[in-house]
């Protein structure tokens, strides 16, 4: 599969700690806007957008994608979602 070439960096996006739904909804946000921004780019390119997304995850929140990702290489943009929706909501990370 050939992909366009890539978007520039996002801006404006600060490390996500899982602090809140708040902190969640906004880094949600920000990323949606970015991949509007680029949609040709972003439209077929689900590991794209992971990996842009996972590059602002705080550094214990990586290790636990990496794990996750171990025992599911096929995740989807909607998979790491529900696991920034899951690490939010866990009382034990806040």
């Amino acid at each position: 599969m050939h992909f366009k070439k890539p978007p520039p960096s996002i801006q404006n996006v600060s490390t996500f700690n899982t602090s809140g739904n708040k902190e969640l909804k906004t880094f949600m946000n920000k990323l949606t806007n970015h991949f509007e921004m680029y949609h040709d780019y972003f439209a077929l390119n689900e590991k794209g957008k992971i990996a842009t997304a996972a590059a602002f995850l705080s550094n214990d929140l990586i290790n636990h994608w990496m794990h996750e990702r171990k025992s599911n290489p096929d995740a989807t943009w909607e998979t790491f979602q529900a696991f920034c929706q899951r690490e939010t909501a866990d009382p034990c990370l806040q």
